[in-house]
């Protein structure tokens, strides 16, 4: 339902906010390549639950 999906992207939002937060605190987890991959991996699903 349209109710289902907004919940879904607004936790989806949330999280994603809190872990980029996290990560400005650890350059070096910033730079690692598997967080890198995680953080592209993650934006492209932000767009899938958009869409």
């Amino acid at each position: 339902s349209m109710d289902e999906r907004i919940g879904a992207e607004q936790q989806l939002g949330g999280a994603l906010s809190r872990l980029l937060a996290v990560a400005e605190a650890y350059p070096d987890l910033k730079a690692n390549q598997n967080f890198m991959q995680l953080q592209g991996t993650l934006g492209e699903l932000e767009v899938l639950v958009v869409c």
